[in-house]
This record gives C-alpha cells, structure tokens and sequence, in this order.
C-alpha cells in the first residue's frame, strides 16, 4: 500500500508514491496503524494550571472561590475498555468467509462500486456484537474498500468506531487512508469537496495535538490535489490551511522557551504575553490564553482580557474592545482578535435593538471570516433511498437527474441554524430549471430558479403564495443560457434569507420563516432536510454542499 512522506519546516515537501494497481481489497493483512511515541514529536506548549475562561460563544461569568480555598475534587476519569485485537489467525479466518459472502461485489473495482462496498460494510459492521472478529473485520474491509472507492467519509467513520472499540489510534488511521486515497487515484478524482473538508479537518486535528509530523502527511496530499479543487473559495481555504500550519509549527517552536519560563515563573509578565498571545491569536484557544494575557505586560490586552474573565460588561461591550484592539496587533494576529470579536458580537445580537444591532450586524458582515465546515451533498446520495422522484445517477462525479416533472431528491441532511446552500450547476437546455429545497426554524420552503418558462425567480411558499406571484417574485427573460456554468447560493440567516446567482444578489425577505411551507407535491421523505429539484429540461449538478455559518448539521436516518 502507498505511503506519503512529508515535512513541515516553513513549507510542505511532497513526496509523491506511485499508483496502486486494482486488486482485492484484502491483499495485505491491514491493521490500523499508530503514530510515533509523543517524545518523537516536538515540543508541546502546556499552559500552567489556571481556570477556564467561558469560550466566545458562549460568555459566562467566571466560577469566583475564596482565595484560599481548595480546588474542587473531582472524580478520576473512568478509562476506556478496550476489546483486543483479533490474532491473525482469526483475521484470515474471517477474511476468507467474507470474500466468499462478497465475491460478487469484490469483482467490481470501479470507485462508484467500491463506495458502495464500503457503505455497505460499515452498516453490516454496525449489525455486529462490539469486539467480535465479525466486526473487526467488516470495519477495516470498509476502510480499505473506502480508500479504493476515494471516500475519506465511510474511511473516518468506521476509523471512529475502531478506534472507540479497539484502542487504535483514530488520527493515524485517518492520516493513512488520506495519504492512500489521495495518492492512488488522480487529483480530480480526489478533490471532492467531501473529501477536502475530511483532510482539512484532519489537519486541523493533528496539529491541535501538535503532531505536525504526521498533519504533513496531509498537508502533502493537499498540495497534490490542490489544482483539482472545483470551489475558488475551497481551494483558498487548502492555501491558507497550508500557510497556517507552517507559521504555527515555527509559532510553537518560538513559544517553547516562554512555555519554560511561565513554569518557573507564572507570574512573569513577559511570559504570560507570549504565550498568552500565542495561545489566543495563533491557536484560538482563548479560554487557556485570556488569563495568561491578564497577566501580561502589555496594558491593553491585560485590561481586555480582565474585563472579559470577569464578565462584568456586556458581550457587545468587550467585543468593542477586542474589535478596536485588533488594527494595533501584528498583521498575524489581527484576524483572529476580530474572529473573536465577531464570535462575542453574535452571543449579544438577541438582546441589541435599533441602531446598535444594526452596527454590530454591519460589523460582523465585515469581519473576514475563519474556516467554515463544508458538507458535500453529492456524497451523501445514495440513489437507493435519496431518490424522492424521477431517475437520478451520479455521472463522472455529477448528480445528474432525467428530465421529469418535479424530479427531486431528499439529501437526508438536517442544515444547522444558519448556512449557504450551494450548487454548481449547467444547463443543457434552459426551460423551468431547478429548485433548492431549503429549511430554516421548523419549516421546509423552496427557492425557484429560471422557473415558468425560464422567466422568474423567487422563494415559496410565502404566505401560501407561490414564487410568481409574491412579492419576493423577480422576472427577467432568459434567466439562464444553455452550456453555461452557474453557482446558486441561498443564504439562510435567522432573520432573513436571500438567493444569489453568481455573486449577484437576485432576491431575499426578511422572515422568521413562520411564513414559509413547502407545496405539498414537492414534499421531501424527511420534513427537516434540503434537497434539490430538477424540471422538466436538462441540468446536471456538479456540486451541492451545505456551507455551515452557526451551528452544525446532522446526518439524518434514510
């Protein structure tokens, strides 16, 4: 099987290995691998011992003791109970009666066939008694057949429930099956926005724990596939993602003799800068950085974070601070000062009215934001049970329907909150296009693009009223061009939601969305998740992902 090789001293070093060649899934005898021993990795910085300050989201005040009074007793963690391993001979054993059960599909080695194998083996798995070699086996099967089938999705989840199960280390598991996946098939093939999201957030997870090796591992695949990338706003994010680790290793490396310091020293102000600034605009993990910072030598910061540890002042109020703090910090640090700013604001918008809510909204608006969770609808189809009406078939990575009246799909996905709904799409000949179904606080509605003929746009139902004849009705001839490339964006906000077509602005109406339902014949299987809708003319769907604002989604049952 493949491997990666890759070091972070600034930049990512690619190493790139050759293809795998087709073949059974179970050639090798796999076991999850582990990572090297902590002491391989660098340094870690420990803050010293101090209590949480409350996380931007959610702003409380600080559990205030006695001065002399003892910390709270706490019971020891419970730990884990692993199950062992299956020996090899007990592996081969099942191995064998599993390609016999599965000789069939183990024939087909095309990666739409080998997703479904995999999907396949994880639900089996699921069936199975918790530690048996069943079980064991069925997990890793849809490992491999995942990694072939180039879905990092089925490859986590079932590295997940290994891990929980058998004590094997998740991170490294999910490391491997990125390096594989990304290496055995080409860089088009890879660059779902599925799969990028699982590597960027595998990413992220490897270098909270500091373990910058083994993120280069991913941090290479990235680079390889980087080109592939279908969304502009995506293939930015693996840029900065890339960038990031880099400065953060070199952060961490700097903060190191500071880390020391405070050890001996936790009081020194120059330490509780350093590494209070380190662990606030490097890392975000403001709740170990603000006491640090409020026993810093910097004035400012020192009184910021004081104000915030305390709680006395409203969350708009030291959002103010951090907000006019942020243009005096370093270029580096200046984005995340205001990430948290914004993070403060949204806790207060509930409680602001008139003109101070629509500042505080004005500067959230413009407060660049950090990394949004992506979740690619297109991977979750399963033609099985997504498949409300018409026919539908995902061709060279699209999900293309046969031209039906009210063709449409259910993605079984509850969004959070707040979100964009996203699609790439082309038209192969304009008429009444396609429809987003949506859902936002309790109830289903849709957004009708090119619709009537290719002549009007708008949400419904509104009021019981269909898009053509309410007010958020917008008409133009020809709304669409046929063989061209288009981008439909719903942006679903508290208070209102609006639809963009390629960057421009088309319609939106403020709502708590009590006024909004969905006509009973475009009814989805689920009535808390999205979908799509296709007319009776010819569009195929390059991507459909969910970008998540506030909250996370969830996946729902089919």
């Amino acid at each position: 099987m493949l491997q990666v090789a890759a070091c972070i001293m600034g930049v990512v070093i690619l190493v790139q290995a050759p293809a795998t060649k087709a073949g059974s899934i179970f050639d090798d005898d796999y076991v999850p691998p582990k990572r090297s021993e902590p002491a391989a990795r660098p340094p870690v910085p420990v803050a010293p011992t101090i209590p949480p300050a409350p996380s931007p989201e959610t702003p409380a005040p600080p559990v205030v003791r006695p001065p002399d009074a003892a910390p709270p007793v706490t019971a020891p963690p419970v730990p884990a109970v692993h199950r062992q391993i299956p020996d090899r001979a007990t592996r081969t054993k099942m191995r064998k009666l599993f390609e016999e059960v599965y000789a069939k599909e183990l024939k087909d080695h095309t990666a739409a066939a080998r997703r479904k194998l995999a999907e396949s083996l994880l639900d089996e798995a699921k069936k199975n008694a918790e530690g048996s070699p069943d079980r064991f086996v069925l997990l890793t099967g849809a490992i491999q057949s995942a990694e072939e089938g180039q879905s990092l999705r089925i490859c986590f989840a079932a590295a997940k429930i290994l891990s929980s199960e058998y004590g094997t280390d998740e991170l490294a598991t999910e490391a491997d099956a990125t390096s594989k996946t990304g290496n055995m098939s080409t860089p088009a093939a890879f660059a779902t926005v599925s799969n990028i999201e699982a590597a960027l957030n595998l990413a992220d997870q490897l270098v909270d724990e500091n373990d910058f090796a083994t993120a280069a591992q991913v941090e290479a695949v990235l680079q390889r596939v980087i080109g592939s990338v279908p969304d502009a706003d995506l293939k930015s994010d693996v840029r900065n993602q890339i960038r990031e680790v880099a400065a953060m290793r070199e952060a961490t490396e700097k903060v190191a003799p500071s880390v020391a310091e405070l050890k001996q020293s936790p009081d020194d102000p120059a330490a509780n800068l350093a590494v209070g600034s380190y662990y606030c605009f490097e890392r975000g993990k403001w709740a170990i950085g603000l006491p640090l910072l409020a026993k810093s030598s910097d004035p400012e910061l020192k009184k910021l974070a004081a104000n915030e540890l305390a709680g006395a002042a409203g969350a708009d109020s030291i959002a103010d601070g951090w907000y006019e703090a942020a243009p005096k910090l370093s270029p580096a640090d200046d984005p995340k000062a205001l990430q948290h700013a914004a993070a403060l604001y949204r806790t207060a918008l509930a409680d602001l009215t008139g003109l101070r809510k629509l500042a505080v909204e004005k500067r959230i608006a413009q407060i660049p934001p950090g990394r949004r969770r992506r979740v690619d609808l297109i991977d979750l189809f399963d033609p099985a049970t997504s498949v409300i009406h018409g026919v539908w078939r995902i061709q060279d990575g699209s999900l293309v329907p046969q031209p039906a009246d009210g063709a449409r799909v259910d993605f079984c996905y509850e969004p959070p909150e707040e979100y964009d709904f996203q699609v790439t799409f082309t038209v192969e000949t304009p008429g009444d296009a396609l429809a987003q179904i949506c859902y936002a606080s309790g109830d289903q509605f849709l957004y009708a693009l090119a619709g009537w003929g290719n002549s009007i746009s708008g949400f419904e139902l509104l009021g019981g009223v269909g898009a053509s004849e309410n007010k958020t009705a917008k008409r133009k001839s020809n709304w669409l061009v046929r063989g061209q490339r288009y981008i439909s964006v719903v942006k679903v906000r508290k208070s209102r939601v609006e639809a963009y077509l390629n960057g421009q602005l088309v319609t939106g109406i403020d709502t708590d969305y009590s006024n909004f339902s969905l006509y009973g014949p475009f009814k989805l299987a689920h009535d808390n998740s999205v979908g799509i809708i296709a007319g009776k003319d010819g569009v195929r769907f390059e991507t459909a992902e969910i970008i998540e604002i506030t909250g996370e989604g969830k996946r729902l049952s089919k």
